[in-house]
């Protein structure tokens, strides 16, 4: 998995997590953002190596 596959999959979940929200599904919402930041968090990583 590289830099740009990580950063798609950020978009992907996002949006998931904004949709989840308006549904008032806070708790998925919470947990599919907090996967997002992950897969930000290691899309700069792979940035960097």
């Amino acid at each position: 998995m590289n830099k740009s596959d990580l950063e798609k999959i950020v978009d992907i979940r996002i949006k998931e997590a904004k949709v989840l929200f308006d549904a008032e599904c806070y708790e998925g919402a919470y947990y599919l953002a907090g996967y997002a930041l992950e897969c930000a968090i290691k899309a700069c990583i792979a940035k960097k190596v």
